[in-house]
């Protein structure tokens, strides 16, 4: 069994585009043409720029592995939000609210990325759900990792890849014989932090 029990927490984002139709003077015997059916382009993530304002979603977002991680980095294929990080408070729609923890260097860029805690969101063992953010600049962080339950969240050393793995500690779910479990994460193809094969607390 696992470590970590996933809360999946997810994120719609749903675009409406509205055609606007010009007619010219009216013909009386003219038929109107059939209208061909189209189908929509796939979503693309949003950029720095526009990112999403943590009060504008339900629930933090989840970091979804990507379809082709080897040359999409997460900056560009994962949801972005708007994280400040001046140690306020970040709230979100489902009542939780952000704290950030950590503030360093996860991947090799010169931009800083970000561990968050939600108060709000304790579970029925006393661990909270934490979530880590890469810097993609221009205020806009994109989730690496959870939200996912535990009681501590850290990163440790870097990988041959430049990414630096993660620590994290949680109960291990025993009535009569409780204790922590040590999972260690690294970023991975997915393109997302998922626990090390073998490593204590992995499955």
């Amino acid at each position: 069994m696992g470590l970590l029990r996933a809360m999946g927490p997810t994120l719609t984002v749903a675009l409406a585009a509205g055609a606007c139709r010009q007619s010219a003077t009216p013909v009386a015997t003219q038929s109107a043409a059939p209208v061909a059916t189209q189908t929509s382009a796939p979503v693309a993530a949003r950029t720095p720029e526009s990112a999403i304002m943590p009060s504008e979603l339900a629930s933090p977002p989840p970091c979804r592995p990507a379809p082709k991680p080897e040359t999409n980095h997460p900056c560009s294929v994962q949801t972005l939000v708007s994280l400040p990080t001046d140690g306020s408070l970040i709230p979100y729609g489902d009542g939780s609210e952000g704290e950030v923890t950590w503030r360093g260097k996860l991947d090799p860029d010169d931009r800083d990325d970000l561990i968050l805690l939600f108060h709000g969101t304790a579970g029925n063992w006393g661990e909270i759900l934490f979530s880590a953010y890469l810097g993609c600049g221009n205020g806009g962080y994109a989730p690496v990792f959870g939200p996912d339950y535990a009681l501590e969240l850290l990163p440790t050393d870097p990988e041959p890849s430049g990414y630096r793995r993660l620590r994290a500690v949680s109960r291990n779910a025993s009535h009569d014989h409780p204790g922590t479990i040590t999972t260690e994460l690294r970023f991975d193809a997915s393109g997302c932090y998922s626990p090390v094969a073998g490593a204590t607390g992995a499955p």
